[in-house]
Order: C-alpha cells, then structure tokens, then sequence
C-alpha cells in the first residue's frame, strides 16, 4: 500500500534513522494509515481528534463520518473495514519494529512530495524530515527564505532548530494549522505581505552572469527529455537576450502561493511551504502561476488566476515591453528546473507541464498577449 509514492514502511524507517529522537522507548503503538487523507493517525483518540480539530478543517458530512469511523477503531481496531467500505483503503501498522522513537511524541504523520510532516500537538511543533535526498534543493529553498527575510520573520511559524544531514526542521505548530477555510479578506491581506515581500526584498544583477549562475546550478541531466529541452531554452536565451548587458531583478519569491499555504493564529497570518521559494525573478509567482494556468501553457497575462488579483495587477504593470516579458518568461522556465530538477530527473511534480510550456514559449517571435 502506497501513500502518494511512498511505502509506508519506508515511511517510519526514515523517521526512524532521522535522529531527530535520541532516546529508546519500547512501548507499544499503532497508526492507521489513510491514503486519501495523506495521513498516518496514531491510533488514539486524541491523534485522531487533533487531526480533525487542527489539521484537516474541512467540514463536509463525510469528514464527520470518517472521524467517527476513525475514532471507533481506535477503540475497536477490527472496525477499520469500515474505512474500506467508504472507499478509503486503510491499514494499521505498529511501530514495534521501528523502537528507537517515542511514538508518543507524535499524533501524526502528514505526506507531502517530499517532505514527512511529524505533527506533536503535545510538543507544540511540526517537523519537516526530507523524504528524498533528490529534494534536498527544496529543504535549502525553505531554510534559505526564512534566513534571508529579517524583515519579515512575521511571515513564517517559528523557527526553531534546523540540520541538514540529515535534513530537517522543525518550527512551531500553528493550532490552526493545515487546510482551514481562508476567506476572501484574509487571502487578499495574505497576497498584499507577498507583495510587499517582493518590493522590499528586490536585487539587479547583470543577467549573463546569473543566466551562467543557474546553468552551473542545474549541471548534468540524465532525462533526455530534460537534456533536450534545456537545449532549446539555452538557444532561445542565447540568441535573444545575450549580449545585451541587461540588467534583471530578483526577489524573494513563494514558488507555490494558495490557500492552502497560509496558516492564521490569533488573526495573524503566517505563510508555509518555501520548498519552492527562495530569491528568483522577481516575477516568478506570477509568470509560473499563469503559465500553469494557460490551456497551452504559454503566457498570456488573461491566464492568470482571477482570485489573484492584487498580485496580478501589481506585476502586470511592469510587465511591459515584448523583449521584456520574453526573457522572464524564459528565465523563469529556466529557474523552475533548476529548482525542481530532482523530481523532474524522476518525471514527478510539473515536469510535464513543463516541457509543453518551453515548447510552447521557445519561439523567435513573441507577444504579449492582450
């Protein structure tokens, strides 16, 4: 059984050679795995409320009927076909394999792409354990965003420790943490921090020496398909906009901007998720999002998603002349392999997406869309 790509075995072994706990414990624990959840559950009343509580915050009849199933097995572990039986296939794994870690000290663990989220509501802290040592550039991107943004530490949940091998951190846990309902206001007030992150936080460099920067940063590529289309978006590069002595303007950028990265406590808003982020064009959040957006994935300002419109505006505005809109659009193609080469050398992530999107933009002639 796999949960987004990974054994659940696997799973618990990486937790267990991590480091992160250096004492033994011999007890006994159990956690159920539920892969639509993206979720293993300590197998306890308590995990399994503050999941629901905190955690998941979407509220629809099913939501209600899985906690109830959930917390049932909890207290009967043989009622866990009753998961199945509302198509959510499950298992239940106990740790006793795995002993050199407190399974007490975690409620559960959450699976993204490339990181394990431990959750512990009783330690007040979620951390982050890399998963795959090919996305050890998105664990620098997160940690680089938050070193260099003295200005805005509000932005982030706390800090508070970080190592790299092997890689980790661990900051504080927003009780309201997870996939809550964000409303209009909020998101918009969430948009006008990125925008004033991006402002304050802009850098000219000379764009030859960081278009050297970046190919130096990506190396060698083993996919063909990768190989080739870098190939075509150097040569697009090369023949526009080498030679010109431009200057461009990098930023601190999010990478991966939604709903579902803002955490709000006490009616303030913090921001998660920098895996993708870091100091890029200034107008990476942009021209990425409307070329994910763009039925061809080809730029065009209209593509850009309506419920982003303080950001929109902010950045169509200088987003002016043809040359100058073609060589962000092809630096930001750039700049997304170069963060995602990891999983685009595996075929995982946008990497599709992203080979339509430099065909689609690699041409001599190019306009803006009106």
């Amino acid at each position: 059984m796999r949960i987004r790509r990974y054994n659940i075995d696997d799973i618990f072994r990486t937790l267990n050679n991590s480091g992160l706990f250096d004492r033994t414990y011999n007890q006994k624990a159990s956690f159920i795995c539920v892969p639509r959840y993206n979720v293993c559950i300590h197998l306890r009343p308590g995990s399994i409320n503050f999941f629901f509580q905190y955690v998941y915050k979407v509220r629809t009849y099913k939501t209600y009927l899985v906690w109830f199933c959930l917390w049932l097995t909890s207290k009967f572990p043989m009622m866990a076909w009753t998961l199945n039986l509302m198509g959510l296939s499950n298992t239940i794994i106990s740790s006793e394999a795995y002993e050199n870690l407190n399974w007490d000290d975690i409620d559960l663990i959450y699976v993204e792409w490339h990181f394990f989220g431990i959750f512990s509501y009783t330690n007040k802290t979620v951390t982050h354990v890399l998963a795959k040592s090919a996305y050890k550039e998105r664990f620098l991107n997160e940690l680089n965003a938050r070193m260099h943004c003295d200005k805005f530490k509000k932005l982030f949940p706390k800090l508070i420790r970080y190592q790299y091998d092997p890689c980790f951190y661990e900051e504080e846990l927003a009780v309201d943490a997870g996939r809550q309902l964000v409303d209009k206001k909020q998101f918009e007030k969430s948009q006008k921090k990125l925008k004033s992150l991006n402002k304050k936080t802009v850098q000219t460099r000379g764009f030859e020496h960081y278009y050297s920067q970046l190919l130096k940063k990506i190396g060698e590529l083993e996919n063909e398909e990768l190989q080739s289309a870098l190939v075509r978006l150097k040569e697009n590069i090369e023949e526009e906009h080498l030679g010109e002595n431009q200057e461009i303007e990098l930023a601190l950028f999010h990478g991966d901007f939604n709903t579902g990265q803002i955490l709000i406590k006490n009616k303030k808003i913090k921001i998660i998720d920098w895996g993708d982020g870091g100091f890029l064009n200034r107008y990476f959040d942009y021209i990425s999002k409307a070329i994910y957006k763009s039925p061809n994935h080809s730029f065009g300002h209209h593509h850009f998603p309506d419920d982003f419109n303080i950001l929109k505006s902010y950045f169509k505005k200088r987003v002016k002349k043809s040359n100058h809109t073609n060589l962000y659009v092809l630096l930001t193609l750039l700049e997304i392999l170069s963060v995602s080469k990891g999983e685009f050398e595996s075929k995982e992530g946008a990497y599709h997406r992203w080979l339509i999107a430099v065909s689609n933009n690699c041409r001599k002639e190019f306009s803006n869309e009106k």
